[in-house]
């Protein structure tokens, strides 16, 4: 294994895939596309700070094969999402990774305040023989954060309903039959209009300069 762990960002090309469907029904498609774009930036400093802080490696998952090669995916390394349905992309990137790799934490683009203090708390669970699982639930009912460091059979992931009140559940009922399962503080994504005004809200004090960066320009696209 070529270190500790690896943190993986699964995101979308803008160039190539609608990105904020919800949020641009409100806001409008140009300004989701950028609101969309610095939480890409501000995910890409929170991979780069957490490979920095906690010496793990960052990644990108893209969604699109043909964007791998897209400028703002350069900066690290990346792989292909490759295709089918969300939990078949999830299954085959965990797979992956962890051959590479003792653990994988799986975040994606949509919660751009995520914390640093977040990633370590999930670290050092992962480092603790006691934890083969850490979530942190969203108050949608998804997740903003997943961990592992234990094999999980395919049905783990597609036996999930996606994008659904009951995706975290769900989820964890399914890493519970296979290890112990830490459970983070719920968070929050941003998707819709209602959301981006939550993260405008948000004191970003403690987070890196392009999160803040995300927060503040949140503040520019509220209708």
């Amino acid at each position: 294994m070529e270190n500790d762990g690896c943190i993986v960002a699964f995101v979308k090309s803008p160039e190539y895939s609608p990105v904020k469907t919800r949020l641009a029904s409100t806001i409008g498609d140009a300004a989701a596309r950028r609101f969309y774009e610095g939480a890409v930036s501000a995910t890409e400093a929170l991979l780069v700070e957490s490979a920095r802080r906690f010496a793990i490696s960052p990644l990108w998952a893209v969604a699109e094969e043909d964007a791998l090669d897209e400028p703002r995916w350069l900066n690290l390394a990346r792989v292909p999402q490759g295709d089918g349905p969300l939990g078949e992309r999830l299954d085959r990137v965990y797979r992956d990774v962890r051959r590479r790799h003792r653990f994988a934490i799986f975040i994606g683009a949509d919660a751009p305040h995520l914390s640093l203090s977040v990633i370590e708390e999930t670290v050092t669970a992962m480092q603790d023989t006691g934890s083969a699982f850490v979530i942190a639930p969203a108050d949608d009912g998804g997740y903003v954060l997943f961990a592992g460091r234990d094999p999980l059979p395919n049905a783990a992931w597609t036996n999930v309903p996606y994008s659904d009140e009951a995706t975290a559940r769900r989820f964890t009922q399914e890493l519970r039959q296979h290890g112990t399962v830490s459970q983070l503080p719920t968070q929050f994504d941003v998707d819709d209009v209602e959301s981006l005004k939550r993260l405008a809200e948000l004191d970003p004090t403690s987070l890196l300069p392009a999160q803040r960066e995300a927060i503040r320009a949140a503040k520019t696209y509220i209708p």
